[in-house]
């Protein structure tokens, strides 16, 4: 009996062993695949202006040594406001602790790890992310196939809000109608006395991306959404 006992325990002993070593201290699905979803999917997802997906091991594999890099640099994710200032609601940049976990899963060799330790799927939304008070549509802008250098010139386009009276605007959305051949957008206010929508180029950019892996030209409507202070009437679309 004696002897059974002790080789059921050394048995034990070694099949934990094996189990543990056939764990990774870090892996996809426990460690990393948190960050991506807090800090990558937003643009990183199917439908949506990166250029790849992050929504899975087999999509981001491939990408580890450049995902790396590209966050040791603070290239990704992109963030620009001055850290003197905040906490901002929507800060998409990384922690150190955040990139370190990162850096140390790809210098593991990137494993996946088991499954069972992804978390839940976030279920992104459709269309619109803030409920609107009022829409307000852009013209149409033909964004290229293919140009010279791989450059495209800034558009500035100019949108009339419709408001004759000073509005509290709480929050606002840029909706572009095809968001995979837009890179980026930027915003201002300012008071102007033209009653229509315009566009015109302002120069080219070495920084502008042109959408050079795509076949054909493809109109772009934007629609810009202001959600205002409920105090203020405004007829819902």
């Amino acid at each position: 009996m004696k002897r059974t006992a002790v080789i059921i325990v050394i048995a034990g002993v070694l099949a934990g062993a094996a189990a543990t070593a056939q764990s990774p201290a870090i892996s996809f699905h426990k460690d990393v695949e948190p960050i991506l979803q807090k800090n990558c999917q937003t643009c990183h997802r199917p439908g949506q202006v990166a250029p790849m997906s992050f929504m899975t091991y087999e999509n981001v594999r491939p990408y580890a040594r450049a995902m790396k890099t590209a966050v040791l640099s603070r290239k990704m994710p992109p963030w620009f406001a001055d850290s003197k200032y905040g906490p901002y609601l929507n800060d998409r940049s990384l922690s150190q602790s955040d990139l370190d976990t990162l850096v140390k899963w790809v210098d593991a060799g990137a494993p996946e790890g088991a499954a069972k330790d992804a978390p839940a799927p976030i279920d992104w939304p459709q269309g619109w992310f803030i409920k609107p008070d009022i829409i307000v549509d852009g013209p149409v802008t033909d964004v290229p196939a293919r140009t010279k250098n791989n450059v495209l010139e800034w558009i500035a386009v100019i949108m009339p809000s419709g408001f004759t009276k000073d509005t509290w605007v709480t929050s606002v959305q840029i909706k572009p109608e095809f968001p995979e051949v837009a890179h980026h957008i930027c915003i201002g206010y300012g008071r102007t006395t033209r009653s229509t929508s315009t566009a015109s180029p302002i120069g080219p950019t070495r920084n502008a991306i042109a959408t050079a892996q795509r076949s054909r030209t493809r109109g772009q409507r934007f629609s810009a959404l202001a959600r205002i202070e409920a105090a203020t009437t405004i007829q819902l679309r």
